[in-house]
């Protein structure tokens, strides 16, 4: 029996590929399985098909490298460009050589930052101003091929790049791309949200200067390497109960002015976006 190359596609509520389930046989055989995935991929308008549905799929046999079959759903074969398909054809062609792969016909491999996106819009609590963390983990960990190292992993890299934010200790948002979320520009505040301090400058040792609503400075040396020391210099006379001073959530703490001086570097000054 010719050995044969068999990719198939069906969408899922993501609307990602399916990819192999025996992933490391895959690898084996295919040497750049990913590269045919990948091709039969562009090849799929993500707007066709519904959650399960099979979209495409291709066949290639090792007698004279010619495709053997290509089924597209009706609605996929009026919208298929020969062009593209030809190139797919030629690509699928160059990878599979005579090695043989098996597909099972369905298991996906999830995107981590695309399960974590849906999660955290999924969550979303407009009165918390962002998905409860917990929440988030556990959506996240009800896909088969992520654990909870890749979930730390994706929670990290993206809150590093600033994609994520944490409105709360126990919440996630997503930076929104408009612009309407906290840039590095600018130090924000809202009755929801509180103060919201830049990523790159959390962590430091160097120099703070917080002008208050009622001019009140104070500074100091971080030694700590963050901004938790500034909470409990606050005099609970100027901004209320002092029992919310160790909450960097509450309103009533923020300064009008803020000026982050790091070991070596230029202060920068931001004013409190009300």
């Amino acid at each position: 029996m010719s050995p044969t190359v068999e990719v198939e596609v069906r969408r899922n509520r993501h609307g990602s590929v399916l990819a192999y389930a025996d992933r490391d046989r895959a690898a084996r055989l295919l040497e750049d399985h990913r590269a045919v995935i990948q091709s039969l991929y562009d090849l799929v308008d993500r707007r066709h098909g519904s959650d399960g549905e099979i979209v495409a799929r291709l066949a290639i046999r090792e007698d004279e490298r010619v495709v053997d079959e290509l089924e597209l759903c009706d609605r996929f074969r009026r919208d298929l460009d020969p062009n593209r398909a030809i190139a797919l054809v030629e690509d699928l062609r160059y990878h599979a050589g005579e090695r043989e792969l098996v597909t099972d016909g369905g298991e996906d491999i999830p995107n981590a930052e695309r399960v974590l996106f849906d999660a955290i819009e999924e969550y979303y609590d407009d009165s918390r101003c962002g998905a409860p963390v917990s929440d988030v983990v556990q959506e996240m960990l009800t896909e088969p091929y992520i654990d909870v190292a890749e979930v730390g992993r994706v929670l990290q890299d993206r809150y590093f790049d600033g994609t994520i934010y944490q409105p709360s200790e126990t919440t996630v948002a997503r930076v929104a791309a408009d612009g309407g979320e906290p840039t590095s520009d600018t130090l924000h505040l809202s009755s929801e949200n509180g103060l919201w301090i830049p990523m790159e400058l959390r962590s430091f040792t160097g120099q703070v200067v917080f002008r208050t609503p009622r001019a009140t400075i104070q500074h100091f040396q971080s030694g700590g390497g963050s901004l938790d020391a500034y909470y409990p210099m606050i005099d609970s006379s100027h901004f209320g109960n002092a029992d919310e001073l160790s909450s960097p959530q509450n309103p009533k703490l923020a300064p009008n002015q803020v000026s982050i001086k790091p070991q070596g570097e230029n202060a920068r000054v931001f004013e409190v976006d009300q």
